[in-house]
């Protein structure tokens, strides 16, 4: 049994698998309350699955790239459970999970090229483009931060843009590209769920002690506006 956590972006979400059948899914869209909900949060999906956390068997966390306060957050909680619990944990790319849960809705409309993009503020994006084939996917440009300009000139005609930061590129090329309608429905705990899965199942556990976001860049420190003397 499965526990995974989605906190990349101002969204909160969490999922429950058993094997491949998923339990119990959760979302929240209310911007700035991981710290307050995501422990509480974790604690009423086992709950309601009839469960108690000890019957708990790995723990998946969106790695990233994103919010940096958000992914902070959700891998504080996943390293402290997989610590006291004394089960493994499965870092998943942010942009992988995206693709996957993609794949999944779309399986019906064929070969497709996409790109994930969630806002990295400013006129940057973090980017990765795969190409969908039924209800599988493949990367082929891996995560990375770029302008959304300079992102342009690596997406193909046609490419459909998902993810919050989605509508930025698309405002520079709306004839060209493509947008999913609803950003929100691709953040989805449950494809961190499955992904993990499959991470545990091949030996790619993390270290809770040592293992860190996948931030792709650094924090920007600004200086003070007002400084005493």
């Amino acid at each position: 049994m499965i526990l995974a956590i989605e906190t990349a972006t101002t969204r909160l979400g969490v999922a429950l698998i058993d094997g491949d059948v998923i339990r119990a899914s959760m979302l929240v869209n209310r911007g700035n309350a991981h710290d307050e909900l995501l422990a509480p949060l974790c604690s009423d999906i086992v709950a309601h699955a009839g469960l108690t956390m000890r019957e708990l068997t790995g723990l998946a966390v969106s790695a990233g790239p994103g919010s940096f306060t958000g992914l902070r957050i959700g891998l504080a909680v996943a390293k402290g459970m997989a610590l006291a619990l004394d089960i493994p944990l499965a870092l998943v790319p942010t942009h992988d999970a995206i693709a996957a849960g993609m794949a999944h809705s779309w399986a019906h409309v064929g070969s497709t090229h996409i790109a994930v993009c969630i806002d990295a503020k400013r006129d940057d994006i973090y980017a990765a483009t795969y190409h969908l084939e039924g209800n599988s996917w493949s990367a082929e440009y891996a995560i990375h931060v770029c302008d959304a300009g300079v992102l342009l000139g690596e997406l193909s005609e046609g490419t459909v843009l998902v993810g919050d930061g989605a509508a930025k590129v698309h405002a520079r090329a709306p004839h060209a590209l493509r947008i999913l309608p609803d950003p929100a429905a691709v953040f989805d705990a449950r494809f961190v769920a499955l992904l993990g899965a499959r991470m545990l199942a091949d030996g790619m556990a993390a270290d809770p002690d040592t293992c860190e976001p996948l931030y792709v860049q650094e924090f920007e420190v600004k200086p003070a506006k007002n400084i005493l003397l």
